[in-house]
């Protein structure tokens, strides 16, 4: 499975590697203790630090006579593609 690797903070740069997916799939990855206020309701400075490059920056909608301009899909139908029935 491709994964993103960190290779420095300062600056930041990173590459594609890869992990077996037997190590990724249906595991749950936690934060590190200290990336948590004491509270629990919060994150540190060293979460922060962590995580800005991957959520730095915004990528504001386009807007059109003040309200944002979303894409609007048509609903149209396609034709069948099966020859069996689709069973779940």
């Amino acid at each position: 499975m491709p994964v993103i690797v960190r290779k420095s903070a300062k600056p930041y740069r990173w590459s594609i590697g890869e992990a077996p997916l037997t190590a990724i799939a249906n595991k749950e990855k936690k934060l590190p203790r200290n990336f948590i206020t004491a509270d629990g309701f919060g994150i540190t400075a060293a979460c922060r630090t962590y995580l800005e490059p991957l959520i730095g920056g915004e990528d504001y909608p386009p807007y059109a006579h003040g309200l944002p301009a979303y894409v609007t899909l048509k609903g149209a139908s396609v034709p069948k593609r099966l020859r069996v029935p689709f069973v779940v």
